[in-house]
């Protein structure tokens, strides 16, 4: 499978998951089961779950989610943010992640 891929900070990942990655942090949209492990940091499963292309893509991947996905947003969280159980100031802080992190996004939620 070939497809195009996307530049996020220096590092290149298939189109597929930054869009999944955009709409995830932007809009607390769940991302398949790859990316899903890869968030919450479960080497194991994201290696399992993951196709060749994914597997090819995992330290760029590991990368951007660190650099650019909120830590409420990652590792034990992922529930919690897709549920909006993060914090409980949620509005003031879903307009401050989307302020920081909405830049490096923004081109990638219809991907």
């Amino acid at each position: 499978m070939t497809e195009e891929f996307h530049l996020i900070g220096d590092w290149r990942i298939p189109a597929r998951f930054a869009g999944g990655l955009a709409r995830y942090v932007l809009h607390r949209i769940p991302t398949g089961s790859f990316l899903r492990a890869v968030l919450e940091n479960d080497l194991t499963e994201a290696v399992g779950r993951g196709d060749e292309e994914a597997l090819a893509c995992l330290v760029d991947l590991t990368r951007i989610v660190y650099n650019y996905v909120p830590m409420v947003a990652r590792r034990g969280g992922v529930d919690d943010w897709l549920a909006g159980r993060d914090d409980p100031k949620n509005e003031l802080e879903d307009a401050a992640i989307k302020q920081r992190y909405g830049e490096y996004w923004k081109d990638w939620v219809n991907a």
